[in-house]
């Protein structure tokens, strides 16, 4: 399954979510759903964030969602036809090819395919290009993130550099600044011959940057 058929699978579970609830749930004398908020705000905030994978930050579909939310936590009913509505919209739109962040869903695809190819190099003993193509990938999806937040930098687009840059601009914190930095240093170490032999390399460090890297892409670009 691809990543467009993931996301039309997702949105679809969501509306179903919904549906389920309302036809399995009481109504008050004003026809407001007698469900428990936390369910609510586990669909909503489920929905928001798919919908930001899928669509972006400046979608209408993404704001229609924040907008239901904050009426929601404001006290109103939550609005049952309308949340189904944005994610109908969402639905058609990606499957029509509309969505501006197309690109980002192959773009994560394209990873899937490096990282897959990086874990079997690892698991093969070849440490060294696993985390060689594992740092390039990185790279690559660095300088996207700065394109797709509008982070500028000067001169090259060396991982640090662009690590820093989209830090200072509050994409991401501390925390993940440092894994960024980290992985930057095992992928320098190698890329300028620092290991003597692919033995000195631990094979735990370069599954768990992997593994770390596919939540990276996942988190920020997707």
């Amino acid at each position: 399954m691809n990543a467009k058929d993931k996301g039309l699978q997702r949105v679809a579970e969501l509306i179903e979510s919904i549906r389920i609830l309302r036809s399995e749930s009481p109504r008050s004398t004003e026809g407001v759903l007698q469900v428990a908020k936390e369910e609510l705000w586990h669909l909503l905030t489920s929905a928001i964030q798919t919908t930001r994978s899928l669509c972006s930050d400046e979608s209408p579909h993404f704001q229609e969602l924040t907008e239901l939310r904050q009426v929601f936590r404001n006290g109103e009913p939550f609005d049952s036809d309308k949340f189904i509505g944005i994610l109908r919209a969402v639905e058609d739109d990606l499957r029509s090819g509309m969505l501006v962040s197309i690109q980002e869903i192959v773009t994560a695809e394209v990873f899937d395919d490096l990282a897959d190819m990086a874990t079997y190099l690892l698991e093969q003993g070849y440490q060294l290009p696993s985390v060689s193509i594992a740092g390039a990938v990185l790279e690559d999806t660095l300088r996207k993130l700065c394109h797709k937040h509008k982070v500028a930098w000067v001169g090259d687009s060396a991982i640090n550099k662009l690590n820093t840059e989209l830090y200072k601009a509050n994409v991401y914190d501390k925390a993940q600044f440092g894994q960024v930095d980290a992985w930057c240093k095992l992928r320098n170490k190698v890329d300028h011959g620092d290991f003597k032999d692919a033995n000195e390399v631990d094979r735990n460090d370069v599954r768990r940057m992997i593994a770390g890297l596919r939540d990276f892409v996942i988190k920020y670009l997707t």
